[in-house]
Parts: C-alpha cells; sequence; structure tokens
C-alpha cells in the first residue's frame, strides 16, 4: 500500500488580493476534496507574512493528482 503523495503549494499575492483568494479558496475547497483520490484539501497562511500561503493537499496517487 502506497503512503500517497502530500503536495504543498505556495502563493505570493499582493495585500490587496488577499481576502479575494481566500474567498475563491472557500468556494473551491469542497470541489477539489471530491476529486477522486483526493483525502483532504486546506489552505495555511504563513504566520510572518500574510501575503504568502500554502495549500495542502493529501492524494492517494501521482494518477490521482494528475486527473
Amino acid at each position: 500500500m502506497s503512503a500517497g503523495i502530500t503536495r504543498i503549494v505556495m502563493m505570493t499575492f499582493k495585500s490587496n488580493e488577499v481576502e479575494t483568494f481566500i474567498n475563491i479558496f472557500k468556494e473551491s475547497q469542497a470541489l477539489i476534496q471530491a476529486f477522486p483520490g483526493c483525502n483532504k484539501v486546506q489552505l495555511h497562511k504563513n504566520i510572518d507574512d500574510p501575503c504568502i500561503m500554502y495549500t495542502v493537499s493529501l492524494w492517494d496517487n501521482d494518477e490521482c493528482l494528475q486527473n
């Protein structure tokens, strides 16, 4: 059995775009998690810079992630 894949994506936004992205993420989170093989997707903010965010998603395998 495979341990799966943890995908981390770092993004940097202009300060005036942060709330817009958070709202888009909230609207999209359930849709992303509904993809076959996606076990979880979360948004994390950088503690030192509120303009830097990370998405962390857990996938069964590479094939699921690529689809």
